[in-house]
């Protein structure tokens, strides 16, 4: 049987994006609401975003959407062209 420090130790592949999320990070990880403020648009629009698969990649923890500052980054430097 595997402690929570140990399934804490590993990384997870989510089903949805196939993004790997390192579970020691998880301090990286950023609600909707954060994301959503940062650029400027409702929650609702990300969730539409998310529908289509456009935005910000993401990847949910206990059936809650995240976002982890590596995704946001690169989400904003494409849509900016690197401008901070």
């Amino acid at each position: 049987m595997q402690t929570n420090d140990s399934i804490s130790q590993q990384p997870h592949t989510t089903a949805q994006t196939g993004m790997v999320l390192d579970l020691r990070r998880v301090t990286d990880l950023l609600t909707s609401e954060c994301v959503a403020e940062a650029l400027g648009v409702t929650t609702k629009t990300l969730t539409n975003w998310r529908s289509r698969g456009v935005g910000p990649a993401h990847v949910r923890v206990a059936g809650r959407v995240y976002y982890t500052r590596d995704a946001y980054d690169a989400y904003w430097h494409e849509q900016t062209g690197g401008a901070a």
